[in-house]
C-alpha cells in the first residue's frame, strides 16, 4: 500500500474525530471568544507541518488547518473586537489549506492512478514485459501498463521457473516476480512444494520465504501448516516462524517462536 492510500484509511477517521472536537469546543458566545486564537495558533502549526508532509501527516496537516479554519471563524463571530487577529488566524488557514491541498492532491491521484487494475483474459497468446502468455490467461494492469497479475493457463516458464497451470503469479513494480501462489504440487528449486502455497522470490528468482496451507518437509524437518520459512539467496533455511505448537527434531516448540537454523539446518536459537 502506497503512502498516499495509507494516509487516506486512516487519515480520514482521525480528520473527522478532530473536526467534530472542534465544533464541540466552538461556541459563538463571547466567553468563548478566545477560541480564534487556538484557531491561528493550529494553523500556523499546520503550515510548519507542511514542510515535512508525507503519509498520514498530509492529512492530519488538512484537518489541523481546517479545524483552525473553523475556530478562527467562530471567534470572528463571537468576539469582533478581536477582528484582526481573528481574520489573520483565518488568513493563515486558508493559505494553509491551498498549499496543503495542492501538496497532496497530486501525489494522491498518482497513487490512485498508480494502483487501479485493468483486468483482461487475453483473446490470443501475446508477449507482456518479455513473457508469452497463451490464449486464456487472465492478466491484470495497472493504469501505467505494467503487468501486475497473471493467472496461468498452462504450465509456464518465466524467469526460469516453470510454474505449473491455475498459478497466480504476482509482479513487483520492475516487472520481475515478487510471489506465486501455486496451482498444483509443485518442486521449485529442489523443493517440493504442495499446492495452493505462497511462495515468495528475491529480485534473482531465488525463493526467499515460503508459507503453505498444509504441512509439509524441507531438509528433513516437518513442518506444520502455515508454518513460515525464510531462505537466504543460496537456497539455505535461516528461520521458521511458527503457527501453531509443534515438535521438530524431538523437541517442543511454542506458536509463534523463531527458530533459527545453521547452514546445516541445525536449530541454534529460537526465541519469540
Amino acid at each position: 500500500m502506497t503512502k498516499s492510500a495509507a494516509s487516506i484509511i486512516w487519515g480520514a477517521p482521525i480528520f473527522l474525530v478532530l473536526c467534530l472536537i472542534a465544533l464541540c469546543l466552538c461556541d459563538p458566545s463571547p466567553s468563548r471568544g478566545e477560541m480564534y486564537i487556538s484557531g491561528r495558533d493550529i494553523g500556523a502549526l499546520g503550515l510548519l507541518l507542511l514542510y515535512s508532509i508525507n503519509g498520514g501527516i498530509g492529512i492530519i496537516v488538512i484537518a489541523l488547518l481546517t479545524i483552525g479554519l473553523v475556530l478562527g471563524i467562530q471567534g470572528l463571530k463571537s468576539e469582533p473586537s478581536k477582528k484582526p487577529t481573528a481574520i489573520t488566524g483565518i488568513a493563515v488557514n486558508s493559505i494553509g489549506l491551498l498549499v496543503g491541498i495542492c501538496v497532496l492532491l497530486p501525489p494522491m491521484i498518482d497513487s490512485v492512478r498508480t494502483n487501479m487494475r485493468l483486468n483482461i483474459v487475453l483473446s490470443e497468446g501475446k508477449t507482456i514485459q518479455g513473457i508469452t502468455f497463451p490464449k486464456g490467461t487472465k492478466v491484470s494492469y495497472n493504469s501505467t501498463g505494467k503487468l501486475l497479475v497473471a493467472d496461468l493457463v498452462a504450465d509456464q516458464k518465466i524467469q526460469n521457473i516453470i510454474f505449473p497451470k491455475g498459478t497466480k503469479v504476482i509482479f513487483n513494480k520492475s516487472g520481475l516476480i515478487d510471489s506465486v501462489c501455486l496451482g498444483r504440487d509443485s518442486t521449485i528449486q529442489g523443493i517440493f512444494l504442495p499446492k495452493d502455497t505462497g511462495v515468495f522470490f528475491y529480485p534473482s528468482g531465488k525463493i526467499r520465504a515460503i508459507l503453505s496451507d498444509k504441512s509439509f518437509k524441507m531438509n528433513n524437518i516437518d513442518f506444520p501448516t502455515r508454518t513460515i520459512l525464510n531462505l537466504d539467496e543460496l537456497g539455505r533455511l535461516q528461520t521458521a516462524v511458527l503457527w501453531e505448537d509443534a515438535e521438530i527434531r524431538g523437541k517442543q516448540y511454542k506458536k509463534n517462536q523463531h527458530i533459527k537454523f545453521d547452514e546445516k539446518s541445525n536449530i541454534i536459537e529460537a526465541k519469540y
